[in-house]
């Protein structure tokens, strides 16, 4: 399929500068000086990417956004320019006008890296928009890629799993970190979406919590590169029933927790009347489930560097408490090395930290503990008075700030470097647009020009093999995923230190 791509701008030099970038790209593309003129030609061809500046006469870049998207909802609509009003492009973000920024003067391949994803997700956007009937709003449904990667997640399913859509964004839906399915059903559901079929059948996924969402799951193939996975829970009567008797057998059976995903709803239904339960069940079981948990982070040469915990905003002030006094006492017995907490906070607002940063101070009185903190970008460039108070609170704190997401960003590399920052977090389509025989050789030479500044670079959600790969091509600091590690009870990191007797 011929796929086609406007570029818009008055200055005709960026033009050209656009058309020598993208001359080895089998795109046709169609010119344009302004925004009047965009609007002309996207009536009489199917356009499938826009990248257009911001300011422009007659018309700026963002209104010209507002209109296409009326037109044309299905174009993707990248915003290239170097003025521009932030908090204006954020709200238009938000809002759905614009689906990328990427700053004058760009960095090519970052700005190909964008064009390639946003094509990718035109296709997603023309299948979503034919399909936008037939989706019942309140109907749990997931996006994959053919590496069953989640790539989107509806409002739907977050409730259902009580979590953000950035927390199941770059996760496999196989994972262990996200359900309980067995490998080999994994194997059994490609072949069959591989062969064209539909696959109906029952699915465990996993909350924030770790506890089992059971649901029936059809998935269908979306196109060659995508999954559509839509989800029915099962009976949320026999569910919140089951809720009691689970916690009084998982009270009861605390060494070794049970694995219910091929219990029956019926044997889950034992004394389900928790006005009955004794008062010792009631009250001891809760606190007596909560497991505490951390992702190993490892550096290149696969040594422990640090922890992450996502739990930021769920944990009270006593249950970090419990947390770090856990992690405190197995860290201090097992390792030598300074212990280092990550936590990531894109996505919530300042008053997350506000437990997490209390229970920190108390659990520095007994060993060194050095913090990173994962932030949105809104929150390292805004004046506003309550961003501009989180940065001094966590610099009072002497946590490291790492922007989020970095690729997926609006800032690039260049502006990176001017920023009081630490670090950066790697969007998930970064490894896997590095490991491309043309363009990847230019994001490696960002990376290590970064690297070479300062900056710290954490790749997580690393789930596959060749991403690990790329990980070392790029001389990358910190790496967490699957590949490496799942998440693990605090007690079981002595399998990580120098005297572990494992493999």
């Amino acid at each position: 399929m011929q796929l086609n791509v406007l570029l818009v701008d008055d200055e005709n030099g960026i033009i050209q500068a656009l058309r020598r970038m993208l001359r080895a790209e089998p795109y046709q593309l169609f010119e344009a000086s302004d925004g009047e003129e965009a609007l002309e030609i996207i009536q009489r061809e199917d356009i499938h990417l826009m990248v257009t500046d911001y300011k422009m006469p007659r018309r700026d870049g963002i209104s010209l956004c507002e209109e296409v998207r009326r037109l044309s909802p299905a174009t993707y609509r990248l915003l290239l320019s170097g003025q521009v009003d932030y908090k204006a492009l954020q709200q238009a973000w938000k809002d759905g006008v614009v689906h990328r920024f990427v700053a004058k003067p760009w960095d090519n391949y970052t700005l190909t890296m964008h064009i390639h994803e946003g094509l990718r997700q035109h296709a997603l956007l023309q299948r979503l928009e034919q399909m936008q009937q037939a989706i019942v709003a309140d109907q749990a449904m997931l996006l994959t890629d053919d590496n069953w990667i989640v790539r989107l997640a509806n409002p739907a399913l977050c409730r259902a799993l009580d979590c953000r859509e950035s927390d199941l964004l770059g996760v496999n839906l196989f994972s262990a970190s996200l359900s309980t399915i067995a490998i080999t059903l994994e194997a059994e559901v490609t072949r069959q979406l591989d062969a064209g079929q539909v696959w109906l059948g029952y699915f465990n996924l996993l909350n924030q919590n770790h506890d089992q969402v059971p649901s029936w799951m059809a998935i269908s193939p979306l196109g060659k590169r995508y999954r559509l996975c839509a989800l029915n829970l099962v009976n949320e009567h026999d569910l919140n029933h089951a809720d009691p008797a689970l916690a009084v057998s998982s009270y009861h059976n605390t060494n070794s927790r049970k694995d219910q995903s091929g219990t029956s709803n019926s044997e889950l239904l034992v004394n389900t009347d928790t006005t009955s339960l004794g008062a010792e069940e009631t009250s001891i079981a809760p606190v007596a489930q909560l497991e505490f948990r951390a992702l190993p982070v490892f550096n290149a040469q696969g040594g422990l560097v640090a922890l992450e915990s996502h739990q930021l905003g769920n944990y009270s002030k006593t249950e970090w408490d419990s947390w770090f006094s856990q992690l405190v006492n197995t860290w201090d017995t097992c390792f030598t090395e300074t212990l280092n907490v990550i936590v990531d906070a894109s996505g919530l607002a300042p008053s997350c930290t506000d437990h997490f940063l209390a229970a920190l101070n108390n659990a520095r009185q007994q060993i060194p503990i050095q913090c990173s903190v994962i932030l949105d970008e809104d929150y390292l460039i805004s004046d506003e008075p309550s961003a501009q108070a989180w940065q001094a609170q966590l610099q009072e704190h002497g946590c490291k700030r790492l922007i989020s997401h970095f690729g997926r960003s609006f800032l690039n590399a260049r502006q990176i470097l001017n920023l009081p920052i630490d670090g950066i977090s790697l969007a998930p389509e970064f490894l896997t647009n590095i490991q491309d025989a043309k363009t990847g050789a230019a994001g490696i030479r960002m990376l290590q020009k970064l690297h070479e500044h300062g900056v710290l670079i954490y790749a997580r959600n690393i789930h596959q093999s060749e991403a690990l790969a790329a990980t070392h091509k790029a001389n990358i600091d910190w790496l967490s995923g699957a590949v490496m590690s799942h998440e693990l009870h605090l007690n079981q990191l002595h399998w990580y230190g120098p005297d572990s007797q494992l493999g």
